[in-house]
This record gives structure tokens, sequence and C-alpha cells, in this order.
């Protein structure tokens, strides 16, 4: 388990982990990805990116490209 902090460069932002599970996995064309309490580090950061954002009580709602409209 990993106890302290993990730097995110998609957020340029630290969060905590307590006891967090890291491990890497090799995909199919052999380079390896982080996985953080068995998900991926990109969904592991959104997620505390989330938590962290509901604690100041700001919205969560991320923006979803919807397409071009005609």
């Amino acid at each position: 388990p990993v106890k302290g902090k993990l730097y995110s460069t998609m957020f340029n932002q630290s969060f905590s982990a307590d006891g967090a599970v890291c491990s890497l996995k090799e995909d199919k064309e052999g380079r390896f990805d982080l996985n953080i309490d068995g998900v991926s580090h990109h969904s592991w950061f959104r997620r505390k990116k989330d938590e962290f954002m509901e604690a100041l009580g700001l919205p969560t709602s991320r923006r979803q490209n919807r397409g071009l409209k005609l």
C-alpha cells in the first residue's frame, strides 16, 4: 500500500493516497499502464478531483462534446 501524495500532470495537482494499492500492467503493445486501487490512473485521478471539488462545494459536472449542431 502507498501512503503519501501522487501528482497528476493531467490536473497539475497532488492528491493524497492513504493505503492505495498501485500496480503496473502491460498491454498487448508492450506499454505499461499504472493502476491505482484496481482502476487506471486516469480514472483514479478523475475520481479524486471530483471528490476535491465536492469538498469545496463546486460542481463536478464534466463538459460533454455533443458534436456540431446544424
